[in-house]
C-alpha cells in the first residue's frame, strides 16, 4: 500500500537494516544471557547420555510462548507498524507440494 502522494508506507532500506541490526543485537543479548553462546549447554542437550542438560528446551518453550501470547494481537492490528501489509499466507493445509 502507499500513503499519500504515492510514497510507499514503512521505513526505507537504511532504517529497515538498522532496525534488523538492533534485533538482531537483541537476540544475541539474549543469546548470551541465557548461556546459550557456551558451545557445553547445546553439547549438552544433543548428548542425551550420561547427563541431559534441558535449559535450550527451556528457552525454546519461553520464545515459543512468548510468541503464542503475542501473535493473535498483532493479527488484530489494521497494518504492521513498519510495513503496508501483513504478509499472511492464505493457505491452512499442509500439502505434500508444500512440505516436498
Amino acid at each position: 500500500p502507499r500513503g499519500k502522494g504515492g510514497a510507499e508506507l514503512g521505513p526505507g532500506p537504511v532504517a529497515d537494516a538498522a532496525l534488523s541490526l538492533a534485533l538482531g543485537a537483541l537476540f544475541a543479548l539474549g543469546l548470551a544471557l541465557s548461556g546459550m553462546t557456551r558451545p557445553s549447554r547445546v553439547l549438552g542437550f544433543l548428548s542425551p547420555l550420561p547427563a541431559w542438560d534441558p535449559t535450550l528446551c527451556l528457552v525454546l518453550a519461553g520464545a515459543v510462548a512468548l510468541n503464542l501470547a503475542t501473535f493473535p494481537r498483532v493479527l488484530r492490528r489494521a497494518r504492521p507498524l513498519l510495513a503496508g501489509a501483513f504478509d499472511v499466507p492464505g493457505a491452512r493445509q499442509v500439502t505434500g507440494r508444500l512440505v516436498g
